[in-house]
């Protein structure tokens, strides 16, 4: 053991670490979603966030609903996120789903007017018991309508439109001549 020679110790000089400010782009401008304690802002580079859309819109009818953002970008002290998506929470949708009532459910990948793919889940909720013929006309006129409107406007307009509820009310207009609809809505929507 008197052999071996004593190694030198290694000191790792930590940085100091500081408090960047996470702020949104587009549609959430100068919105903060948050800050991150880190010794270098770029490692915050591709961070996910996940925040309640009712702090972002101060509507409180959107407290179920968690919007994703991705940091995209950073510059001084300061990271910029660009909106991916949001989905519903499970709680939320197990509450309006009462029996009595029809439910449907669909899943596609639609691409917008500017090529961004985004992943696209609606949800219908009759008002009454339905016969399964008339739910898969109400299935295939709500995919038909929101591709539609995908591939004629941009992403960042759909996002709008989305949480706006403007394109809801229009599928709940165009599909209400086929069947009554409690519910309308898009349980989660996500760019790819």
């Amino acid at each position: 053991m008197a052999d071996q020679q004593a190694r030198p110790k290694v000191v790792l000089k930590k940085k100091k670490k500081k408090w960047v400010q996470i702020s949104g782009l587009r549609d959430f401008k100068e919105v903060q979603l948050g800050e991150s304690y880190v010794s270098e802002p770029n490692s915050l580079m591709n961070k996910h966030i996940e925040i309640n859309l009712m702090e972002l819109t101060n509507d409180i009818k959107k407290q179920n609903i968690k919007a994703r953002f991705k940091v995209s970008s950073v510059s001084d002290n300061k990271a910029y996120a660009e909106f991916l998506g949001y989905e519903t929470v499970g709680s939320m949708i197990r509450r309006i789903v009462k029996r009595g009532r029809s439910k449907v459910d669909d899943s596609f990948i639609v691409e917008t007017k500017d090529k961004v793919k985004v992943r696209v889940k609606p949800i219908l909720l009759t008002k009454s018991k339905t016969p399964h013929s008339l739910l898969t006309k109400l299935k295939f006129k709500t995919h038909e309508l929101i591709v539609e409107r995908f591939n004629n406007v941009t992403f960042d307009e759909v996002v709008h439109q989305i949480i706006s509820q403007e394109l809801q009310r229009d599928v709940r207009d165009n599909l209400k001549k086929i069947v009554p609809l409690a519910v309308v809505d898009i349980r989660y929507f996500r760019k790819l």
